[in-house]
């Protein structure tokens, strides 16, 4: 069932719509996006977090992170991905507002170097948006685009990019950026 061609173009179309959202969501972040500083009380919290023990810090990113993609996950089984698809656009536009403010300060070595491990959270966002269009179309119009067993391991794949990233951006980024 998931070799037919008619699913791998929908597929296909799927995944690619949520990544061109990223993209696009980065893009404007680094050419219109401004860096607002959060409220005195975020940034206390975001002390703390970047000034904490690196496998604490990595625990709380990671909770972060799980939380976002179970939303993104979730919202997009109960929209058909449209949803999602704003979280993902946003996600990426958070992402780009960040580059662009540290392309404005460093170089671009810098900047690869403190947002590269970031890249297994960002397959990891699209990955959850993709498995929850996936499923709202199995469940709406009666599609089968994957078996439920490669729903799983997309699924487990996807979880661990984002475990895995947020223990990369709390050893390698937080910590390199200090």
């Amino acid at each position: 069932m998931d070799y037919k061609p008619k699913n791998l173009r929908v597929r296909f179309i799927i995944a690619i719509v949520f990544t061109v959202a990223y993209v696009a969501g980065v893009t404007f972040g680094i050419l219109g996006g401004e860096l607002n500083l959060p409220s005195s009380e975020n940034n206390d919290d975001l002390l703390n977090l970047y000034n904490s023990e690196t496998y604490y810090r990595a625990i709380e990113l990671m909770k972060n992170n799980l939380i976002v993609c179970t939303k993104i996950l979730l919202l997009s089984v109960l929209s058909l991905g449209f949803i999602s698809l704003i979280l993902v656009f946003f996600n990426g536009y958070t992402l780009g507002i960040a580059i662009g403010d540290l392309l404005s300060k460093s170089s671009l070595h810098t900047v690869l170097s403190l947002t590269l491990p970031h890249s297994g959270e960002i397959i990891g966002l699209i990955m959850c948006a993709y498995i929850g269009t996936i499923l709202s179309l199995r469940i709406v119009f009666k599609k089968k685009y994957h078996s439920l067993r490669t729903i799983l391991i997309i699924t487990s794949v996807s979880l661990l990019l984002i475990i895995s990233a947020a223990f990369a951006e709390s050893y390698i980024s937080m910590t390199y950026n200090k």
